[in-house]
């Protein structure tokens, strides 16, 4: 961080130039260089001098500069994340005025969570910190959190994260006990040759500078330093044998050559060096200690960068190790915890032997702490649970529960594990269904329950990793109020150290669980809470792995919730279909989501490839809701499907003539008497002419008594066409003739009447629809029966069937609706093209009659019946007119 922070004084543009040049003046004047000189240098090198000297007490003014660039540079982010919170004016951090009020106490500990969750707690610490010595009188609302933050970033101080021993191990510093101040210019003088520093030699100027150094003293072995470091960097050819060379002299050219490609960052040719000059590199570091003291940490980072790690613990010798001092262990111990929370325990154990094996050899005055060497063991142990030496790691935990400085609540943590069988903490998961995976898994976690809640009897409560085993735990057993409490401690011990927790991808389980937990408990104030934390969570941990059994039971219990419940399931309806799929049959929340709504028709409407149980539910359960809540248009919709359905697929024929005995199950959209025509077409379509026949004697008494005796007359001829035995049918057909007598006009009356009409030079066109093949086949004898006994009547047809696409027949009429004055409309037709053919008649003022017989004679009847309606109705309508 300090090297960054140092760097980002030249990036930042908002520091006034004279600012700068005050404190590189102020840097030339410590390290004894020209001003001019230091101005001249590169950002990244006046970031690494400025880092090296920051706390001379010649620069004490400029250390504020440099933490506020450090975070206007590197964390805005985090300062817009802060400040958006507390509703706090700023571009990209800056604030708008030079005397901002501080923000509220409250607003700035609610902020904690939501920050915490994206930054490190040392970073926000590190912020809080500088907006304190920044900003007039924000110290008093800031500071307070900062201790805790940095407890919570510094509980194992001498184990930096990931990034930041990144940046703590800065550029290499091309520098060792045995340089000169002639090295260090020498040195200086070949960086500003490569960065083409103005003013700076040519590289034949500074190679022939390097060479006479060489040639001036033979017994001057550093000096072969500078050819590997100048060849290195300008990519010079350079001979690795040479007539004077000897160990010394391999040694210090090889170490030119690291140093420069370490410089570089060039880690490819860096392996191709140590591989191809392995025995220049063992002597380097075994016998030349100013040299491997200088490139031990660029070898081990070297391989480090390319994630040989078992190469890079071998490269150091433990000697070697112990001389680079404490800095370079704490390095390798932050390796160690970052190799651990990617799952790599056998690079980590290399490392750590490596460390463990170094601590003898160091200075007295520069030992690990006590509790550093504890930590180290049971780190240890950590890389042989990882392993799955589970025995190796028992009896290594049990020495260290002896120890007074180990810390005990992790001790029995990691002891629960092994009892599971647990090489990593992220293997206590809850499994994606309930079935034996799930008991597996309890059982496994049951074995170290004691020693999970023992390590939080010891901790007071505060293990997060004891309270998320025990929250999984009690997730697996049901008893979601437990495991809320257990988890929501998990949650905010990881939000302190998300970096520990994220990389095996813990800290988003950990809030999964958590807000599933409050789901299930049923919070309805807290729903909002779990929703936007599952939100977060969806970006990283996609909702297919999320267990599915505990999902359902969740939102089983939230659907009885208010309008937020609502919300959350409309979300995971768009996330997780399958998983919310029960839910839309639940008409209360039908009621409160227009998504559920939508994905219920979408639902209903997908045809292809369906369970017979789930396109029946999804269909009727669609009708009950447009049905409850008056939509007609809706409900007609559903049930002109499931009439096409009926009539496609023998498996839903039965359901849906069974669903229309009730008539609560299509009332108002359909009528009685839609119904029981369905329905018995439905029973003839399967053959079934005894059930059908029921049907239409009820229709035909029903008709009769009403006096509708066409209608009646018409259900006799359906009845006539089941071919039933005569003493079947003969308690209807025994009515034929007193009903055929009633039905219609005598053909003496009608002549008279379409005669008169006749006179008018205007004909009567009707359109009879309906029917299939076997009615159009009647259409040329019903055409040639009117041309020769009643030529006034002229009749089109459209014979639309029971098929599904009866738009195109309802649009065709609609257009040429004008053509005619009357429409017959048989039963033989989809119930929605019938009530949409009337409806239109009614708005076009056209008459239309129903038609209920599909014999052709019957038809003829019918439209010879209604022929004479429309001249009669248009003779009263002259007559009127003409008083």
């Amino acid at each position: 961080m300090r090297l960054k922070a140092a760097r980002a004084v030249w990036v930042d543009t908002n520091i006034p130039g004279e600012v700068k040049d005050e404190i590189l003046t102020r840097l030339a004047h410590i390290m004894r260089f020209r001003p001019a000189m230091v101005k001249r240098l590169p950002d990244e090198k006046k970031g690494e001098y400025l880092a090296r000297h920051l706390f001379h007490r010649d620069l004490g003014k400029a250390r504020l500069c440099v933490l506020t660039a450090y975070h206007f540079v590197h964390q805005a982010a985090l300062m817009g994340d802060f400040l958006d919170h507390c509703g706090i004016d700023h571009e990209g951090g800056r604030l708008a005025g030079t005397r901002v009020a501080p923000p509220a106490p409250e607003k700035v500990t609610s902020s904690l969570p939501v920050l915490l969750s994206r930054h490190t707690p040392r970073d926000v610490g590190a912020y809080f910190a500088t907006a304190g010595l920044a900003n007039h009188g924000w110290h008093t609302v800031l500071w307070p959190h900062v201790d805790k933050l940095q407890e919570h970033a510094t509980a194992e101080s001498f184990v930096a994260p990931a990034e930041e021993t990144r940046e703590a191990e800065s550029p290499a510093l091309e520098d060792t006990r045995g340089f000169t101040t002639l090295d260090r210019l020498l040195i200086q003088a070949v960086v500003a040759t490569a960065s083409g520093t103005q003013g700076a030699l040519s590289v034949d100027q500074v190679a022939d500078v390097v060479e006479e150094i060489i040639h001036l003293n033979s017994d001057r072995h550093q000096s072969y330093f500078h050819r590997g470091f100048l060849s290195a960097l300008l990519d010079l050819e350079v001979e690795s044998s040479f007539v004077e060379e000897n160990t010394s002299r391999r040694s210090w050219l090889m170490a030119g050559q690291i140093m420069a490609l370490t410089r570089r960052k060039n880690w490819d040719a860096l392996m191709d060096l140590f591989q191809a000059r392995d025995d220049d590199l063992q002597s380097l570091l075994q016998s030349r200690e100013d040299c491997a003291t200088m490139c031990g940490p660029q070898i081990f980072n070297a391989y480090k960068q390319k994630s040989r790690y078992a190469e890079a613990a071998g490269a150091v010798p433990p000697a070697l190790a112990a001389r680079l001092g404490t800095e370079f262990l704490h390095h390798r111990i932050g390796d160690v915890e970052e190799l651990l929370r990617h799952h790599r325990p056998i690079d980590a154990r290399l490392i750590l032997e490596l460390i463990l094996s170094s601590l003898e050899g160091l200075a007295d005055e520069d030992p690990l702490p006590g509790r550093v060497l504890v930590h180290l063991q049971r780190r240890m142990a950590q890389c042989y649970r990882g392993e799955g030496r589970f025995d190796d790691c028992r009896e290594l935990l049990a020495k260290l529960l002896q120890l007074e400085e180990s810390d005990k609540p992790a001790i029995h943590v990691d002891l629960g594990l092994i009892k599971g069988h647990f090489r990593w903490i992220s293997e206590v998961l809850v499994p994606g269904d309930g079935g034996d995976e799930l008991a597996a898994m309890r059982s496994r976690i049951s074995a170290g329950r004691d020693q999970f809640e023992r390590a939080l009897s010891l901790s007071g409560g505060k293990s997060p990793n004891a309270h998320y085993v025990l929250g999984v735990l009690e997730l697996l057993s049901r008893n979601y109020a437990k495991a809320e409490m257990h988890l929501e401690q998990a949650y905010s011990g990881a939000s302190h150290d998300v970096s520990a927790y994220r990389p095996a991808g813990l800290y988003e389980r950990i809030q999964l669980y958590y807000a599933l937990a409050i789901l299930a408990c049923f919070d309805e104030h807290r729903v909002p809470v779990a929703l936007q934390m599952l939100q977060t969570i969806e970006r990283n941990l996609p909702v297919q792995s999320w267990p599915s059994w505990l999902l359902k039971e969740a939102s089983e219990i939230i659907s009885m919730g208010n309008t937020d419940c609502a919300l959350l399931l409309e979300w995971l309806s768009e996330k997780a279909p399958g998983i919310l799929a029960p839910h839309l049959h639940d008409i209360g929340l039908l009621k409160k989501s227009a998504l559920l709504q939508r994905a219920l028709a979408q639902s209903a409407a997908t045809l292809a490839r369906r369970n017979v149980d789930d396109l029946w539910k999804d269909n009727t359960t669609l009708l009950e809701f447009h049905l409850g809540t008056e939509d007609h248009a809706g409900a007609g919709h559903v049930l002109d499907r499931l009439e096409e359905l009926a009539f496609s697929r023998s498996d839903i024929r039965e359901l849906f003539a069974e669903f229309l005995i009730t008539p609560g199950n299509y009332r108002p959209v359909w009528s009685e008497e839609d119904a029981l025509f369905v329905s018995s077409r439905l029973y003839q379509a399967a053959g079934q002419f005894e059930p059908s026949y029921e049907l239409l004697k009820h229709l035909f008494f029903r008709y009769r008594a009403d006096g509708h005796y066409q209608e009646a007359e018409g259900v006799l001829d359906q009845i006539n066409q089941l071919c039933l035995p005569l003493e079947r049918t003969d308690e209807v057909t025994r009515y034929s003739v007193d009903v055929d007598e009633q039905a219609f006009k005598p053909e003496d009356q009608i002549g008279a009447a379409l005669q008169e009409h006749a006179k008018k030079g205007r004909p009567i066109r009707l359109l009879l629809v309906g029917g299939n093949e076997t009615q159009a086949r009647y259409d040329g004898e019903i055409v040639e029966y009117f041309r020769r006994g009643y030529p006034v009547v002229e009749v089109a047809f459209e014979h639309s069937g029971w098929g599904s696409n009866w738009i195109k027949y309802f649009e065709r009429i609609q257009a040429r609706i004008a053509d005619y004055e009357g429409l017959v409309l048989m039963r033989y037709m989809r119930t929605n093209l019938g009530r949409s053919l009337r409806a239109l008649a009614n708005q076009e003022n056209r008459c239309w009659f129903a038609c209920t017989g599909s014999g052709r004679q019957f038809l003829q009847r019918t439209l010879l019946q209604a022929a004479y309606t429309i001249a009669e109705r248009e003779a009263a309508a002259i007559a009127t007119n003409s008083k």
